[in-house]
């Protein structure tokens, strides 16, 4: 639905006081707070119907002026319509698909919903070109709109509410909202996701579609009976002050009803598993990072045999010698451990040079097959241990962790900030990883911010991802350049700008960041959980976490405040509201030697927050050891409809046995503290008496 912009607002300031002077009365309609507000649809009421200055008298009063009056008025009435559909979510439809079949009820209402949209864009087309219509075509429009006949607009209307708001006496299946919501939480667990967004704005969006229905109806309800009130000369101000009790009263029960079941209603939202996994398009991983390693024991023992792989200690692996004897294509850069012998020779598929893998499969001296033998895609080499002063060198089989820095791998992850732009009052509204420059990155979408908690859609796009270059023998571990625009060049710091994993640092934490009320998430980034804690070397021995950086915001007019003291960054540890999960010690999850992650279809949540997760290698006897696990999913994360963050979560996803993925998840904004039910005693009086349908909850009163 489009938004106004500051012209058509302004024109439409200019209609309201051209039909003021009309009237012979100032008329000041209130600026529309959103649907989530009842004094919105007050104002929309007040303004078609006017109890203190009936509509309908004051077209039998004007004779002469009536009909332009009527379109004047319902034109604005009208305005006032999509601008309040503007603040809602752009349309979706409502169905449910449960065990892959649509849900009834969700239907019909969809069905109801979709019959009134229709109406409403031929009245809309009417409005426009009333004059150049036959009258046939108008009273047959005005006929579907006031008649009750089953197939007509007010059969529809109440339809969608006595099926949304059902006697509580006489439905076990609770409200519209409860259904809804209890119908996904028992749904299978790998389909509570994509889609669906969050449980807690998919209910937003169902109210949404039902007032907007409300709306609509009303206002074509009350142009149809100003046409009749025209041509009659007769007054239809009872009709026209029903549909107004309808409007107001249905729109306050769905809100009531709305706000009871956001309560305890999920805010987070995840990515289903893709239908194929597709390296750098659905996951991205710490390539060559730490995987198994074939080489001749002397290599790593100091060029001694005297002992047996097992009993090889962590080490570097040293230069090879190839007219020694045999040397790997690819030598390891780093950490060399967790050595089994491999016997007195080997055959080895090795990989050429610009695979992720070192090997396809490896099979040692007893005939134990490492991978599967399914061909080889490079060359096929026959390593052999050899007699060295009197002592046989076996080859090992072991795992090499790359941390030097001459390494090649992709074991770099960025902890720069990534920002919206508060000054131009955008938030963040989706994150997902990026592998570039052999770096792991966290990339935003940002989006501006409109009042009631939207977000303007044309205005949202990816922030590009820095660019780097990467300079494998600079400073000690390698270094990173940062990429400027101007052709420069800036030196990234370690622990400041990015981190390495490494041999004695490859732990992250896994925990949901959640702002405090009245703020939402304009920033990311990934830290060291501890500062301070730095190796005689200069390398942070602490984990690495997630954090963001939240903005206050005004919700009625969705003002970011830019002042400094206004934004902060949230951290674990400092969280406006700690969940019981933080009350005991890191739960550790262990992935070593477990199953390539893309051999598993399901992937479903598998940590909580404040558990931890270490880097290591997949396992030897399926995989070679040759995926770094767990991988990242790197499916973005920005959900079917842009809403406000109020936190963004990292966690494991995969099955037992699996090396599984790291994945992030947003949380949207808790709209449930911005409902604005309470009506005025008097006001509800005059609404009671003209509404026959049941109120199943209580109305709120001033």
């Amino acid at each position: 639905m489009k938004v106004l912009n500051f012209f058509e607002m302004f024109q439409l300031q200019i209609a309201i006081l051209i039909i003021g002077m009309i009237f012979h009365q100032p008329f000041v309609i209130a600026q529309s707070k959103g649907p989530l507000y009842i004094d919105s649809f007050v104002n929309i009421v007040d303004y078609t119907v006017n109890y203190k200055d009936s509509f309908s008298a004051f077209i039998l009063n004007d004779t002469d002026g009536s009909l332009d009056i009527i379109l004047e008025r319902m034109k604005v009435a009208s305005n006032m319509v999509d601008e309040l559909s503007a603040n809602s979510l752009q349309r979706a439809s409502l169905d449910l698909e449960i065990d892959d079949e649509v849900d009834p009820i969700t239907r019909q209402i969809d069905q109801h919903a979709m019959y009134i949209e229709g109406l409403y864009e031929k009245y809309r087309r009417y409005l426009r070109n009333y004059r150049r219509l036959n009258k046939a075509t108008i009273n047959d429009f005005v006929r579907v709109m006031t008649t009750d006949k089953k197939s007509d607009a007010q059969s529809n209307l109440k339809n969608i509410y006595l099926i949304a708001m059902p006697d509580k006496s006489r439905d076990d299946n609770g409200n519209i909202f409860e259904y809804v919501r209890q119908q996904i939480l028992d749904g299978p667990p790998e389909e509570q996701c994509d889609n669906y967004g969050s449980i807690h704005h998919r209910l937003i969006e169902i109210y949404n579609t039902l007032i907007t229905a409300e709306a609509r109806g009303h206002v074509m309800t009350v142009f149809s009976l100003a046409v009749l009130t025209q041509q009659n000369n007769e007054s239809y101000e009872q009709q026209m002050n029903e549909s107004a009790g309808r409007l107001v009263l249905r729109a306050e029960e769905y809100l009531l009803a709305l706000k009871e079941g956001l309560m305890s209603a999920p805010r987070d939202y995840r990515r289903c598993d893709p239908p194929e996994q597709v390296r750098g398009r659905t996951f991205i991983e710490l390539e060559k990072t730490i995987q198994m390693f074939v080489l001749n024991e002397q290599d790593i023992n100091r060029g001694s045999c005297t002992s047996t792989c097992e009993e090889i200690q962590e080490t570097y692996s040293f230069d090879c010698d190839p007219s020694d004897h045999w040397c790997p294509s690819r030598k390891c850069d780093g950490i060399t451990y967790d050595c089994v012998s491999g016997g007195k020779y080997m055959e080895v598929c090795e990989l050429p040079q610009d695979s992720v893998e070192r090997y396809k499969w490896v099979k040692d001296y007893n005939e134990r097959m490492y991978g599967q033998n399914h061909g080889c895609d490079g060359q096929i080499t026959k390593p052999y241990g050899w007699v060295r002063f009197a002592v046989y060198c076996d080859m090992c089989i072991c795992t090499c962790f790359e941390e030097n820095r001459g390494s090649m791998a992709s074991r770099a992850i960025n902890l720069r900030p990534q920002l919206s732009n508060v000054a131009e009052n955008m938030i963040v509204t989706g994150i997902k990883f990026v592998l570039a420059d052999k770096m792991i990155h966290l990339q935003i979408k940002q989006g501006k911010l409109l009042p009631s908690g939207r977000v303007d859609i044309i205005s949202q796009k990816w922030n590009p991802v820095e660019r780097f270059r990467y300079d494998p023998v600079d400073t000690y571990g390698g270094g990173f350049y940062l990429l400027k625009n101007n052709n420069q060049e800036e030196f990234m710091k370690v622990g400041k700008d990015h981190t390495f994993i490494y041999k004695k640092q490859h732990m992250i934490y896994l925990d949901d960041l959640y702002a405090g009320s009245n703020y939402v998430v304009t920033g990311v980034r990934f830290n060291h959980a501890d500062p301070n804690n730095i190796d005689d070397d200069g390398w942070n021995l602490s984990a690495v976490q997630l954090e963001i950086y939240v903005t206050e915001f005004d919700f009625d007019s969705g003002i970011l405040n830019d002042d400094f003291d206004s934004s902060r960054w949230i951290t674990p540890q400092d969280m406006a509201s700690i969940s019981s999960e933080y009350n005991t010690e890191r739960n550790i999850i262990f992935v070593k030697n477990n199953e390539n992650p893309t051999k598993s279809k399901i992937n479903l949540p598998a940590s909580k927050p404040n558990d931890g997760i270490r880097f290591n290698p997949s396992n030897r006897w399926t995989d070679v050891g040759q995926s770094t696990i767990p991988f990242f999913d790197a499916q973005p994360v920005d959900g079917p409809v842009s809403v406000p963050l109020s936190g963004i979560g990292l966690f494991f996803k995969g099955p037992s046995g699996f090396g599984g993925y790291l994945a992030l998840k947003t949380i949207s904004f808790d709209f449930t503290n911005e409902l604005k039910m309470a009506i005025d005693s008097e006001t509800l009086d005059k609404y009671k008496s003209d509404f026959s349908d049941p109120l199943p909850y209580d109305v709120e009163e001033k």
